[in-house]
Order: C-alpha cells, then sequence, then structure tokens
C-alpha cells in the first residue's frame, strides 16, 4: 500500500515532539501526559469506528470511515506521528471513495502504527 510506513521509519518526529513539549512551559510534563492519554483513547475508539464503518446503513459507511480516519489524523499530526498520518490520509481517501472492501489491511497497519506510537510514548 503507497501509505504504509517504511521499516525503520520512527513512529513520532522527535522535533515536533520536542517544540510541542517546549510550548507547554513548566506544565509540559502534565500537559503531555494529558495529551497522550487523551490521543490514545481517540485512537481505539476511531479505530473501532473504522472497523464498524461498513456495518452503517444508506451509504453512510464510507463517510464514517473517512470521517474516523480524518479525525485520527488530525492527532497524529498533533505529536508528529508521520506515517500514521499517511496511512490516515490513504484511508479518508478509501472512505470518501465508498469502497471499503479493502479496509482491512489498512486498518491493520493504522492499529499497528497506533501500537508504536503507544510504545514510543510511553517509553519517553
Amino acid at each position: 500500500m503507497p501509505g504504509m510506513p517504511q521499516a525503520g521509519d520512527p513512529p513520532l518526529n522527535a522535533a515536533t515532539l520536542a517544540e510541542l513539549r517546549a510550548g507547554f512551559g513548566d506544565a509540559a510534563d502534565a500537559v503531555m501526559a494529558s495529551l497522550v492519554e487523551l490521543f490514545l483513547a481517540d485512537a481505539e475508539a476511531a479505530l473501532a469506528e473504522m472497523a464498524g464503518a461498513t456495518g452503517a446503513t444508506g451509504g453512510t459507511g464510507g463517510d464514517m470511515f473517512a470521517r474516523s480516519a480524518h479525525r485520527l489524523k488530525g492527532g497524529a499530526a498533533t505529536l508528529g506521528a508521520e506515517p500514521l498520518v499517511a496511512l490516515c490520509k490513504e484511508a479518508e481517501l478509501y472512505g470518501r471513495a465508498g469502497d471499503l472492501s479493502g479496509r482491512a489491511p489498512l486498518i491493520e497497519g493504522i492499529r499497528a502504527e497506533v501500537a508504536r506510537i503507544r510504545a514510543a510514548l510511553m517509553g519517553s
């Protein structure tokens, strides 16, 4: 898949994270902990919505899939999770096209990338 992260790509852009952290000054540790917690919870919710999108009626499955991918892409961009941003862009395109037949490998790629991000954030 074109948007799939390449082996060796770091899950997070260290410079983006450092800039984000610096912007919070003395409250950086607490704010970053909250941001990470919110991102991870939202990522799980978005993945569940994406997985369930084909069950939506009235042709809204693609829209639901695209909206969930878009929301996750925004959170990923904030944290500098560039490989996840790329995957979410691809997922958004799938959803907008309304063809969710190939969604399973894309969802699994996103799930794996979220796991890499979780490991990186919990280790830092």
